[in-house]
């Protein structure tokens, strides 16, 4: 039983239907920049370990890998960097204390999601197709245990027991989302594996009911902050698409991508493919 289950399901404190859909946008906007701009640190680091690049280079505006050193082959390093995205969601999801709140507890459950689908995912897709199983099943496995956390999460103060109130929560939580992957260029191996993952996860079990205290239940000021920070957040995105930041010994700097595209771009194509 859930903290209020001695509630009638009408006399619960929780949120809005509105309010569940913009901050689950809001949280999936922000967890997919983060793990886009740790997927744009480690595509930097791997360039200087290659001897291809001398400086640190930032470019977390592509929202997708835009490196192959082993473009024929199995590319060790960002297989590597796949497992480190999946463990750092573990430990997000497990391990990292929380706050009680609705919001927070949701939150560890999107970074979770995004740096499985959003990090390992998109690093699997440039892995031979055994190698990128095997990283898409790892994920698969995050994405699922988030995604029954939140129903969990949820039950506490909304009544899960029904499929079909699972299933409306899941798209306001997770189907908005997914229903990019219909915008022309979005990424949609991620997002209708982050769709289709969240969605067989939550119609596949009833939640048990549990002791578990929940502040701020209705998410009144996660719906009135997340949106703004979200807005933020996506407008920097946006606004670095064409650009990279550059690091290092001399300082930081922020650069047009085509001033050193073409340059790259010529470095790694001249490396021998491995196999």
């Amino acid at each position: 039983m859930s903290i209020y289950g001695e509630f009638a399901d009408e006399f619960r404190p929780r949120p809005s239907w509105w309010r569940i859909a913009v901050v689950s946008v809001a949280q999936f906007l922000i967890g997919v920049a983060i793990a886009n701009v740790l997927l744009a640190i480690a595509d930097g680091v791997i360039l200087i370990n290659a001897g291809i690049a001398r400086a640190l280079i930032i470019h977390p505006g592509t929202w997708r890998t835009w490196i192959s050193i082993a473009p024929h082959g199995f590319d060790a390093e960002h297989a590597l960097v796949a497992v480190g995205f999946l463990i750092v969601g573990e430990i997000v999801l497990d391990f990292l204390p929380m706050p009680r709140t609705l919001a927070m507890r949701h939150f560890a459950v999107v970074i979770a999601q995004s740096f499985a689908a959003f990090g390992a995912v998109t690093l699997a897709i440039v892995q031979p197709a055994l190698a990128g199983i095997c990283i898409a099943l790892a994920a698969a496995a995050v994405v699922w245990r988030a995604e029954i956390a939140a129903v969990r999460s949820f039950n506490n103060v909304i009544d899960m027991k029904r499929p079909r109130r699972r299933a409306l929560v899941w798209l306001l939580r997770v189907g908005i989302i997914a229903a990019l992957a219909a915008v022309p260029n979005a990424r949609l191996g991620e997002l209708l594996f982050l769709g289709i993952v969240t969605l067989i996860a939550s119609l596949s079990r009833k939640p048990r009911d549990e002791y578990e205290e929940t502040a701020e239940p209705e998410l009144h000021e996660a719906s009135a902050v997340l949106p703004l920070i979200a807005a933020l957040v996506v407008g920097g995105m946006l606004w670095l698409a064409p650009r990279v930041i550059v690091i290092s010994m001399r300082g930081v700097s922020i650069r047009p991508w085509k001033t050193i595209e073409s340059d790259l771009a010529k470095r790694l194509s001249d490396r021998p493919a491995r196999r």
